[in-house]
């Protein structure tokens, strides 16, 4: 009994071992480089955030604070041609100096097969000392997800930054700070030359479609354009093949049909010979009644005229003026005389006799 328990503790004891060691290899780590150091008044530096990890990473993100009293953030590297782990920024690195604390935002992804190893630069962050005393960075909030398909979070333990910030001095900086200035003033003119020129040309910057679709494997690529072209190609040959059955369909059904629309022609154009006619013939007795009650009111004034020459009085002289007036008038909004004349001849030319022998000339 006493071998048997012995031997369950034993196994406990492996097992345990066994879990932590699995554990502390799944473990990932984030931290600042330099993690400390003396800086002036007015001097520029560059902090490293590094990451530490022995299990494949694909993801990272995280929000780190700082006190805007002692620092202030000038510029951070995040551009893809530096030497960042970081394949595709779901979330490009922000900062604010506002606020007590100010702070600096994260979170990109590490496309397959994930990052392993030491040191991987995730970002540079470029502060400059804006007052004498100590300052502090560290992580408010931070994960490491393993590239297993779950998202696992294997996040450690994070270890803050300190640095001494000392008054402005005349003593030549040593040549890792020269380095650090050099590589700072180098990382914000580049950043500088960068956005001016897209600014100059006036392109804006690629959207998250595109950059996904320019990180997707060659042969995934060539594989979607060749479905979006073929099934373009069908719709293409279904759209047409659909244009020439309802083409054939309209002339067929024409060329069946064609005596039909042969019949239809001839009778409007018949119609439209007649309706001329007839409103050649209209006009021609519009004409000559007008002509006819012009030549009826210029008889009417010969005729006042006449009378006045007889010296009648003024009033039977005024009298008979207007009633030749309104005998003018009311012939020409009546139809007189001249219809029993040429033009009453003009429209027995058109009798019905004559339609019919114009209908049957063109059938």
């Amino acid at each position: 009994m006493k071998s048997k328990i012995q031997k369950f503790y034993i196994i406990l004891l492996v097992t345990g071992c066994w879990l932590l060691a699995t554990a502390s290899t799944q473990a990932a780590s984030l931290y600042f480089s330099p993690s400390e150091g003396n800086y002036h008044f007015g001097e520029n530096f560059i902090v490293r955030v590094n990451m530490t990890t022995d299990t494949a990473v694909n993801a990272v993100s995280g929000t780190i604070v700082f006190p805007t009293e002692y620092l202030e953030v000038i510029v951070i590297d995040s551009q893809s041609n530096t030497d960042s782990i970081i394949d595709l920024w779901t979330q490009k690195p922000s900062f604010s100096n506002a606020g007590q604390n100010g702070n600096i935002n994260f979170e990109g992804l590490v496309l397959n097969p994930g990052f392993t190893g030491v040191a991987g630069k995730v970002i540079g962050i470029s502060f400059r000392v804006k007052k004498i005393g100590t300052a502090k960075l560290t992580f408010s909030s931070f994960s490491i997800l393993a590239n297993d398909g779950l998202g696992t979070n294997i996040g450690g333990s994070i270890t803050p930054a300190n640095f001494s910030l000392l008054p402005k001095t005349n003593i030549p900086p040593s040549v890792e700070e020269l380095q650090t200035q050099k590589e700072a003033k180098t990382i914000a003119r580049k950043i500088t030359e960068i956005e001016g020129y897209l600014q100059t040309l006036g392109q804006p910057q690629p959207n998250e479609t595109l950059r996904y679709w320019q990180i997707l494997p060659f042969w995934i690529q060539i594989s979607i354009l060749a479905l979006v072209s073929i099934a373009s190609i069908i719709l293409l040959f279904a759209i047409l093949s659909f244009g020439i059955i309802i083409l054939v369909w309209i002339l067929s059904n024409v060329w069946r049909r064609r005596k039909d629309f042969t019949r239809l022609l001839k009778y409007v154009i018949l119609n439209i010979k007649i309706l001329f006619g007839k409103t050649l013939i209209a006009l021609r007795l519009a004409e000559k009644e007008f002509v006819d009650d012009v030549y009826y009111a210029i008889e009417e004034l010969k005729k006042d005229l006449k009378k006045a020459e007889k010296h009648p009085s003024f009033s039977k002289i005024t009298k008979d003026y207007w009633t030749s007036i309104l005998r003018i008038i009311k012939r020409f909004f009546t139809k007189d005389s001249v219809q029993n004349g040429a033009a009453t001849q003009d429209v027995e030319n058109l009798s019905e006799k004559k339609w019919k022998i114009l209908k049957e000339k063109n059938k």
